[in-house]
């Protein structure tokens, strides 16, 4: 048998052209065997010093392995993890949280490197590696097997009773020699408590013994005759064949990625020279004079053909937030950190618990990560903290059905197909995937997917049956309101508005209700800032789907400026007007999707220029006495809020014409809540209170002429 059968070796790489006879080939396995051990009653003292006890257990254990391998194998730390220690003191019922059970983790390596020599007529020693032509014979395949077996050999239960018990008996001598000779400190810090508390006569059972799946991954690692490295990979994984499944990177191929020499192709143009690089290449445009100096092309330093990369990555702002900056033959490539993913030029938080991560627990996002918690009865074990098991039987037949909205096990409580356990362990409710909600300016769309309701016809509707009943189109149901329709709820917290609805079942087709409909709730956050609106031009708000049964929104202000007739009308001034020093400019903010129950006032306006001057017209919603700024409407509105100031420019403004920003920050609130964030206004008022994140920000930008 082949080692790679034949190489299936798609080695991540940073490779290069190697043409030289020897390679060396190494390929390291690290295996991470995890293993749990129960020793019947808890004994926080005995539990430290078998901890101990098994820490020199496993190492002996794993030193005899190491030492019959000829050199190849080796392993790491052991680690001993006390389960019941780190669990919540809640948990206090089922094996799991009443017993002694320790964790035991071993990582170890096992490293195989074979000389690939020279062979002639048969081309280079990598290309046969590549093209899986040479037999690498059975050595790492023997070794391997010869270490598994001897791990599941002394990992038998009797074989590792026998070496626990040889282990306590020499951990016991130790520690009372150590009380005898009042020398304990020592002993108690790498123990972790005082050796008088430890009961040495206790009699271990034998232990049960958990054996969890290894967890593994393979790097490897090719060098030429001269120690230089051809190709490398990390965490690949041994296939079903016995290969390696790793993956090339662009500008490579074949079993163990090759650069591929594109110049072969001839890529160039007709006046130009082709230089393969490793993973790519570049053309050098030939001069007619051959005393002429060719320069290097884009992403190279130097004069041709001594051409020298430029490593783009070297300087930190390359790449933005939250990516990895990979320089390339040329050029470079960004890429997301784990936990985030591309939208537009942006790396942004993936939320994992979409995936439903978390087996028999809760799932919460964190940036660039999730984290689970376990459900009621539930604990999670050393090794994949993504899956917690049963601490305790549930009693189904208790009358509460085991505590269980719908289906009870004694394993713990079950949904049906669509629905999905809530952060308690027993409550069901319709899973994210099946629910999505659009939040828009006015309105809210919300959609769910028939199987949610058993596959049965139903009614669907919100509070107010009166606004209709949800459309069915394929296998989803949608139905939409307006933000003050249907008896849409809306509430103020100090950083949103949100707007609630519930969607309940009013009618079902089916003569039998085995389960509670769901009254599924819905809600719209509406988040801050908009900012960058012109007046020239209406920018329509994005609209926002998430899944799930909650959505943010933003609301929609816009900003332009007003020309008053003689009949005291307002009307849009057109866009090409400028405005000369000393009149009275009109502008009006206003809302062009209003909602029943919303409001909103002007909190501050600014005018700016390019050189970073500014002079506000209103503050905290005061009007600017030096500009004899003023309202043409009340302070709140539920539409529009008119205003006016005097046209100035900054000093040192020496141009005939002057272009100047307008910038105004509005404040949404409930038409009933407005006049508590109103300011007073005197000479010497107060500041509101206007919590930033309920600040909207609309600009706008006009030329003023002298």
């Amino acid at each position: 048998m082949k080692l790679f059968a034949p190489l299936a070796l798609a080695l991540s790489a940073a490779g290069q052209t190697v043409d030289d006879c020897d390679i060396n080939v190494e390929v390291t396995k690290t295996t991470t065997y995890n293993t749990i051990l129960n020793f019947g009653p808890y004994n926080p003292y005995f539990a430290a010093f078998m901890k101990y006890v098994l820490k020199r257990t496993f190492e002996k254990i794993f030193s005899n392995i190491r030492d019959g391998s000829d050199g190849t194998f080796d392993f790491g730390d052991v680690v001993v993890t006390d389960i019941k220690a780190q669990q919540d003191p809640s948990c206090n019922t089922g094996t799991w949280c009443t017993d002694m059970n320790l964790a035991i983790s071993v990582p170890t390596y096992l490293t195989y490197t074979k000389w690939v020599p020279c062979e002639e007529g048969s081309g280079s020693s990598l290309a046969r590696v590549a093209e899986g032509t040479f037999d690498f014979g059975s050595e790492f395949d023997s070794a391997m097997g010869a270490v598994e077996t001897a791990v599941a050999e002394n990992l038998e239960k009797d074989s590792l009773t026998t070496a626990i018990e040889e282990e306590k008996a020499e951990a016991e001598t130790e520690v009372e020699n150590a009380i005898a000779s009042g020398e304990t400190e020592g002993l108690e810090e790498i123990i972790g408590t005082n050796l008088e508390d430890i009961d040495t006569d206790t009699e271990v059972p034998p232990p049960e013994v958990t054996t969890l799946e290894p967890e593994t991954s393979v790097d490897v690692i090719i060098e030429d005759s001269d120690g230089n490295e051809v190709n490398t990979s990390e965490n690949c994984q041994i296939d079903g064949e016995g290969g390696l499944d790793c993956g090339c990177d662009p500008g490579f191929s074949g079993d163990i990625c090759l650069d591929i020499n594109e110049c072969n192709d001839n890529p160039c143009a007709d006046n130009e020279e082709c230089t393969n690089v490793p993973g790519s290449y570049y053309c050098t445009v030939i001069p007619e004079d051959p005393e002429e100096v060719t320069p290097c092309p884009a992403g190279y330093t130097g004069e041709f053909p001594a051409c020298v990369d430029i490593d783009e990555c070297a300087n930190a702002d390359t790449c933005g937030d939250n990516q990895t900056c990979d320089n390339l033959a040329g050029t470079y490539s960004c890429s997301c950190d784990t936990g985030y993913t591309m939208v537009g030029d942006s790396c942004v938080d993936v939320n994992e618990c979409l995936d439903n991560p978390c087996e028999n627990g809760a799932c919460t996002n964190t940036v660039g990560s999730f984290e689970c918690s376990c459900y009621e009865n539930f604990i999670s074990l050393p090794g994949n903290p993504n899956v917690c098991v049963i601490g305790d039987t549930y009693d189904c037949y208790d009358g509460t059905n085991g505590g269980c909205s719908h289906y009870c096990t004694p394993h713990g409580c079950r949904c049906p197909s669509c629905w999905e356990l809530g952060s308690n362990g027993r409550q069901c409710g319709p899973s994210q995937h099946k629910l999505s909600l659009t939040c828009s300016p006015d309105a809210m769309t919300v959609n769910v997917d028939q199987c949610v309701y058993g596959g049965d016809e139903v009614k669907l509707s919100f509070e107010d049956e009166s606004c209709g009943f949800a459309s069915k189109s394929g296998d989803t149901w949608t139905l939409s309101t307006a933000l003050d329709g249907c008896g849409t709820d809306v509430a103020n917290s100090d950083d949103k508005i949100s707007f609630t609805n519930t969607l309940e079942v009013t009618e079902r087709s089916a003569a039998l209700v085995l389960f509670p409909d769901p009254a599924i709730d819905f809600t719209c956050d509406f988040s801050s800032v908009v900012s960058g609106i012109s007046a020239n031009h209406q920018i329509a708000a994005d609209k926002i789907t998430t899944e799930g049964s909650s959505g943010v929104g933003s609301f929609q202000y816009e900003l332009d400026f007003m020309i008053r007739t003689p009949q005291g009308e307002f009307v849009a001034a057109p866009a090409e007007d400028a405005i000369i020093v000393g009149e009275t400019v009109f502008f009006e903010v206003y809302n062009p999707n209003p909602v029943s129950g919303m409001a909103f006032f002007v909190k501050d306006c600014t005018v700016s220029d390019s050189e970073g001057r500014s002079h506000d017209i209103i503050a905290d919603n005061c009007a600017d006495r030096a500009t004899a700024s003023s309202y043409y409407t009340d302070k709140v509105v539920t539409d529009r809020s008119r205003h006016s100031y005097t046209a100035f420019i900054f000093t040192g403004n020496d141009d005939v014409e002057t272009t100047l920003s307008l910038t105004c920050n509005i404040v949404a609130c409930l038409e009933s809540e407005c006049s508590n964030l109103i300011s007073e206004c005197s000479r010497r008022k107060r500041r509101s209170a206007v919590p930033q994140s309920q600040q909207y920000t609309t600009t706008v930008t006009k030329v003023f002429r002298k």
